[in-house]
């Protein structure tokens, strides 16, 4: 009888398949709509002209004398990296932004297929995790509540710059856990240090490597090297550079930005209620309480497996940690 008992009914198995198929659907139709949503706003609303504080930027790019132009701190960033694109744009382009379109889409795509390949390798044979992953991938980075972002090429070499830049710490820090070589930990510092000189948000990008060596149990000379890195980093960006002055005593934290960020982890279950739910308090209630209840669960979750020496797939490992930076690279 308890053979008997324990056998599912053909019927259950045919329901719960179609059930699961219509759950991944579901979720690959919502990355789709929000993935060509932003395509479509990019294509017809994205700036080929110079926008807001990029004349206020270009005007001192211009009657600067380079690197002192690019080098200068702006209202507590330090956009090196894409000061060095704009002003090749402004000396040998003419002034158009098409280099920063171009490259900043370009780091987008790139992190995107990181992204997706390891969705696919690392929930090889579950079709419904793979539909979700793709779903997060998505919503996270074609959100379009980030338009302004989107259509404004100024704006999106911060973005995906950074993005681009975690995504890869993250991946050369597993390459460096599996070949024990240092050469995979330098490249990842230097991207940490990239993101850093793209905007504020990008110090964050330290977060990825750090998490990965843990979570592998790396030496702590690897995880030492890690932190100091990051230490000196914050050093040349608050004390040596120009304007540090300044900088320094303009250091302070947002309850709204930590607000947004938790809300924003969460924004994928208010879409799924959006059609039956119109009420915006209602909607933003759900993204954060689901995000800060993602949050606690994925803490909860990822302590206790490595309190007790469990293993973690190389796409936890990676997403884990980009989640966390692309949650503070919003502003």
């Amino acid at each position: 009888m308890e053979g008997i008992a324990e056998v599912r009914p053909p019927h259950d198995t045919a329901l719960a398949t179609f059930a699961s198929r219509l759950v991944a659907v579901t979720l690959l139709v919502l990355a789709a709509y929000h993935v060509l949503l932003t395509i479509s706003t990019v294509s017809a609303y994205t700036l080929r002209y110079p926008f807001m504080d990029q004349f206020r930027f270009n005007l001192r790019y211009l009657t600067m004398p380079f690197p002192q132009s690019v080098l200068q701190l702006e209202n507590g960033h330090r956009p090196i990296l894409p000061g060095l694109i704009r002003v090749v744009e402004l000396t040998r382009l003419g002034g158009t932004q098409t280099l920063q379109t171009v490259t900043s889409w370009l780091a987008a795509a790139l992190a995107a297929a990181m992204l997706l390949r390891e969705a696919h390798r690392g929930l090889q044979g579950n079709w419904l995790l793979q539909a979700a992953a793709v779903c997060v991938i998505g919503t996270l980075l074609a959100w379009n509540a980030n338009v302004r972002m989107f259509i404004h090429p100024f704006e999106a070499v911060h973005v995906f710059y950074i993005l681009f830049f975690v995504v890869a710490a993250a991946r050369l820090a597993l390459r460096a856990c599996a070949a024990s070589e240092p050469l995979p930990w330098i490249v990842s510092m230097a991207s940490c240090v990239a993101a850093t000189f793209t905007f504020a948000p990008g110090i964050a990008s330290f977060a990825a490597p750090m998490s990965v060596a843990i979570l592998r149990r790396q030496r702590f000379g690897t995880i030492a090297f890690i932190g100091a890195t990051a230490i000196a980093t914050l050093y040349v960006y608050y004390v040596v550079l120009p304007g540090a002055g300044g900088l320094r005593g303009n250091v302070s934290a947002s309850s709204a930005a930590v607000f947004f960020a938790v809300a924003r982890l969460g924004a994928i279950y208010a879409e799924v209620v959006r059609l039956s739910v119109s009420e915006l308090s209602i909607l933003v209630w759900i993204a954060w309480s689901t995000g800060a209840l993602a949050i606690a669960l994925t803490a909860t979750t990822v302590v206790s497996r490595w309190m007790r020496r469990r293993t973690f797939s190389t796409w936890k490992r990676l997403v884990w940690p980009y989640s966390h930076s692309a949650s503070r690279r919003t502003h």
